[in-house]
């Protein structure tokens, strides 16, 4: 309401009074001995909360961790996942994200044969001894992949693959 096209305000110079009233001119420096010292503080910090987080885990048959990206959640997985196959059981360690999985392949691989890591894809296309047509639809992924999975543990019975733990990172 208090704009008025008409009087051709705020002038080029009004603007940058305005800028000048609102962010003045300054320059901030911290040295490079106080950001590592700052970033130091907080891996520690980060590190006591994530060594509380899986020892919680320990007393929990069920465990969600939540928290935006650079958090440490897939840290947190893949340490579940090698304090299981140190206790001697046997861990399905999955994830949704492609890269993500040939990632988690490759960080896990010294933890085989006690930790199968991969996607949530890729172990259904496993069970089901399928390949991925080469023009697949979301209803593929979705449904038919599940359901040929499904049917594969249901067939294989007792001969089934079991897992003692599973760990899912980015569980969608």
């Amino acid at each position: 309401a208090w704009y008025d096209p008409e009087s051709k305000e705020p002038t080029l110079s009004t603007c940058k009074k305005i800028i000048e009233l609102l962010r003045p001119d300054f320059e901030y420096f911290e040295s490079p001995a106080s950001r590592a010292s700052q970033r130091e503080t907080e891996l520690k910090r980060y590190t006591e909360e994530q060594y509380d987080a899986l020892d919680g885990m320990a007393i929990n048959p069920r465990v969600i961790f939540t928290g935006p990206a650079g958090t440490g959640k897939t840290l947190l997985a893949i340490e579940a996942a090698r304090r299981y196959q140190l206790a001697g059981k046997n861990t399905l360690l999955i994830c949704y994200n492609h890269f993500l999985g040939d990632w988690l392949k490759d960080v896990t691989s010294s933890l085989s044969p006690r930790v199968t890591t991969g996607t949530l894809h890729g172990r259904m296309l496993s069970i089901a001894e399928r390949q991925p047509p080469e023009f697949s639809n979301q209803q593929f992924w979705d449904e038919e992949l599940p359901q040929a999975a499904i049917e594969k543990i249901i067939d294989a019975g007792d001969k089934c693959t079991l897992f003692d733990q599973l760990v899912i990172d980015e569980a969608q």
